[in-house]
């Protein structure tokens, strides 16, 4: 399984992250994380035991679509 970094930041930084990127006066770097939550609450919500199983399920079987 792949590994994947992910981020927590607020919305505010993400946006000037997002902006500063967007007009060149930074660059992002191949280690930095790929996905980005606004908080640890929300990181956790998605990471639930039952997505994490979901993850897996989609993992293993590679559908076609998601539906």
């Amino acid at each position: 399984m792949e590994t994947v970094k992910v981020g927590v930041m607020s919305y505010d930084n993400y946006k000037a992250r997002v902006q500063d990127i967007a007009a060149g006066r930074r660059k992002v770097t191949p280690d930095e994380p790929k996905i980005w939550f606004n908080s640890i609450e929300s990181l956790s919500q998605v990471l639930s035991t039952r997505n994490l199983e979901l993850l897996k399920l989609i993992a293993l079987g590679k559908p076609e679509s998601i539906k």
